[in-house]
């Protein structure tokens, strides 16, 4: 499935696995594994976020998307490494 996005800037200080978390995309049926969590700095400040493998080998944050919902804890973790 293709979906749209928009990247925006955004440097990655460090990452760490994501555990028991995955991401839920509106019109996907499951949940979608993450790379991981990202703390981030964007616009001068600094933002934990999901990570998702996107196209061409791209990690973006998971609220790039514009069909991104939200997080949800899983039974075990589920990641997309």
């Amino acid at each position: 499935m293709k979906r749209g996005y928009e990247v925006y800037e955004f440097k990655i200080i460090s990452m760490m696995p994501p555990d028991k978390w995955a991401a839920r995309f509106d019109g996907q049926e499951g949940l979608m594994p993450m790379v991981g969590w990202a703390l981030i700095e964007r616009n001068n400040s600094t933002e934990i976020k999901g990570m998702i493998a996107a196209e061409y080998g791209k990690i973006l944050p998971c609220d790039c998307f514009e069909d991104f919902l939200c997080y949800e804890p899983t039974e075990m973790p589920i990641s997309a490494v």
